[in-house]
């Protein structure tokens, strides 16, 4: 599926209400200059419920550029079994719902991080920001505990904070 910046959150929102498991392959035609994604919701995960909200897909940003404000649970909410999020430059405006609530990139991970036989790759990813303080997480606020990463360069130079590398 071609996200866009008017179909992106219809696409990637995770539910509070039921079950919803993302999977498929979604990529980028081309960059995209905004995208709200403050409204994602939490991960939620029990084994063998009809209710486990997470994603589990493929993204794969084609080299493009997305600009995208992200809050409390990123852009995906939490990863899932086999997710794989690819060849994408991230630059995230953080907004915090409230004073001390933490903002992060990609996904909290809230629900899903101590599925120890799951994992996800992070691969090719370009993350900046236009802003970051001390409750940001570029890239996960709580580790997925299998993710593969392999070429992620990170780079809050302009916001204070030094550049990082994994």
């Amino acid at each position: 599926r071609v996200l866009t910046a008017d179909n992106m959150l219809d696409s990637l929102l995770l539910s509070e209400t039921e079950g919803r498991i993302i999977t498929g392959y979604y990529i980028l035609e081309n960059d995209i200059g905004e995208v709200d994604m403050t409204a994602q919701k939490r991960s939620t995960y029990a084994a063998g419920s009809s209710q486990n909200t997470y994603f589990a897909g493929t993204f794969d940003g084609q080299g493009h550029t997305i600009n995208v404000k992200v809050g409390q649970h990123g852009v995906f909410g939490g990863l899932g079994d086999g997710a794989v999020i690819k060849n994408t430059h991230f630059n995230f405006e953080f907004v915090h719902a409230s004073a001390g609530a933490t903002a992060c990139g990609l996904a909290k991970n809230e629900a899903t991080y101590t599925q120890t036989s799951w994992t996800a790759t992070l691969n090719n990813l370009y993350i900046t920001a236009e802003n970051y303080d001390e409750d940001c997480y570029s890239v996960f606020d709580i580790k997925f505990l299998h993710t593969i990463m392999k070429d992620i360069y990170v780079d809050i130079s302009n916001t204070g904070f030094k550049d990082l590398t994994y």
